[in-house]
């Protein structure tokens, strides 16, 4: 009788042992992935209504002068890009360049 218990016991214990495992485990949920936002797409310059605008942190202004952005990448006030490469680039109503040199040209739908 005395080794019944003991074995009632340690099954018991090894059960006790297993699901406390199960609930640790589920209470630790799988880690989520994860984006930061993409602070790099806030800043840039664009043409807009003729003009060559800056926005920073949300605030736009008129482009004053030519701005060099982080890659080389030259952006003169008329809207001419001169890559770090050397190509030349005009931009139009719309198009982006990002601080780090990224170009973003806005594709016109051909129409007729």
């Amino acid at each position: 009788m005395k080794a019944i218990k003991l074995n009632l016991v340690a099954a018991l214990m090894i059960i006790a042992g297993f699901n406390a495992k199960l609930q640790a485990q589920s209470i630790v949920a799988p880690p989520k992935e994860t984006t930061l936002p993409d602070t790099t797409k806030k800043n840039y310059v664009s043409m807009q209504a003729g003009q060559m605008i800056v926005v920073q942190d949300k605030f736009t202004k008129k482009m004053d002068k030519n701005m060099t952005m982080a890659d080389g990448t030259i952006v003169k006030t008329n809207g001419t890009v001169i890559t770090k490469d050397g190509k030349e680039i005009e931009l139009h109503e719309g198009d982006k360049v990002y601080m780090d040199g990224k170009i973003d040209i806005q594709l016109k739908p051909n129409i007729g």
